[in-house]
């Protein structure tokens, strides 16, 4: 299954990697605060979407990143609950 890591500082999409090159990702920044009314898109799946945020969304493919943030995550979770 291929997997998705969407990294996001300051509210903002900095980075989407991916370990998989045919893999889509789309991502919707409902947050309007500070965009102009041209970088809007009237009508995603009933709402407002900035457009700013779906053009950062673009994948790289970085297999090792992709998989070292699983596991990261995986980690720290359990960490959490022992």
């Amino acid at each position: 299954m291929p997997k998705v890591v969407v990294i996001v500082e300051g509210g903002v999409v900095r980075e989407v990697i991916s370990d998989d090159p045919e893999v889509e990702v789309l991502v919707l920044d409902r947050d309007e605060g500070g965009v102009s009314e041209e970088m809007l898109l009237q009508n995603v799946l009933g709402d407002t979407a900035a457009l700013d945020a779906l053009e950062q969304g673009r994948v790289k493919v970085d297999v090792l990143r992709t998989h070292q943030a699983y596991q990261d995550v995986y980690r720290e979770r359990r960490k959490q609950r022992n």
